[in-house]
């Protein structure tokens, strides 16, 4: 123990937790080199952004046998020799308010909160709450459509790659519905070209001036792959715009963040998650 009168700058906290949890989240945004670690590295229950991307194949090709509890082919486990994502519609993640400040899963640090003011202050007063949707990270990697959508349904990246899987093979299955659908927006010879950016293994061409990653039709076939609505939220301005689908039913939510590359000066798009947090319930 220390005496008391000689530590400097002393103060009685209300509660011990509190304290507690000051002292983690200064340690978390510290900028000391030796206290910083990447965030894909930092675990939240035992698990870290990065061990989510790497094991999210697996949950494409691969269940849990209930009798052995062991991993196996999904083609022995079920009819299909890949993953239903469709599974996961029902769910939905709600984050604890403690972990609303961990760097990497708690709240989005690239912007969101002032390329979302203006929509998010609106929302906040419809439901007179000003934190009812907060910006939550997702990696943007080329995957943060996926990853926003996996985090919204269960918190984690963990299905990324089977909602990428999924995509591609529902649109190859309904292609011709949705060039049906899809007539007067989309030309026929893009389709081939939106079914192969599906693909976990997409590479785009960075050399060229074509959208890199999915686009909005992604989106549109994704709420059919999970049969439920996906909300594609944007600042004022960006929803004003007559040159995107819009939408007002209640599902997922994922934001839209449109940003300068400083080192290419070209525009590019990131997604990231918009939930609630436990104390709103």
């Amino acid at each position: 123990m220390h005496d008391r009168g000689r530590i400097l700058n002393t103060s009685v906290l209300d509660e011990s937790a509190r304290g507690a949890r000051s002292v983690i989240k200064a340690l978390n945004l510290s900028q000391h080199p030796l206290l910083q670690k990447n965030h894909e590295m930092i675990k939240v229950h035992g698990l870290s952004n990065f061990h989510a991307t790497l094991i999210s194949p697996l949950f494409t090709i691969y269940g849990m046998d209930k009798n052995t509890l062991k991993a196996k082919p999904l083609s022995e486990l079920t009819n299909s020799p890949q993953f239903d994502c469709a599974i996961l519609a029902e769910r939905s993640f709600t984050i604890s308010r403690e972990h609303l400040d961990i760097p990497g899963f708690g709240r989005d640090g690239m912007g969101s909160d002032i390329y979302l003011y203006e929509t998010l202050k609106k929302i906040g007063e419809a439901n007179g709450n000003p934190d009812v949707l907060i910006p939550l990270h997702a990696d943007g990697d080329g995957h943060c459509l996926v990853h926003a959508i996996s985090r919204a349904m269960t918190g984690r990246n963990l299905f990324w790659h089977p909602l990428r899987s999924h995509l591609k093979r529902h649109i190859i299955e309904k292609r011709e519905i949705y060039e049906r659908l899809m007539d007067n927006f989309i030309n026929a010879n893009e389709w081939d070209d939106i079914i192969e950016e599906c693909d976990p293994e997409f590479k785009p061409d960075i050399t060229t001036n074509e959208p890199r990653g999915l686009r909005n039709i992604h989106i549109f076939c994704l709420s059919n792959v999970l049969k439920r609505p996906i909300i594609l939220f944007d600042s004022l301005t960006g929803m004003k715009s007559c040159g995107d689908y819009s939408g007002n039913q209640v599902g997922y939510c994922i934001s839209r963040l449109q940003f300068v590359d400083q080192k290419k000066a070209s525009s590019r798009n990131a997604i990231c998650s918009l939930l609630c947090h436990d104390r709103l319930y």
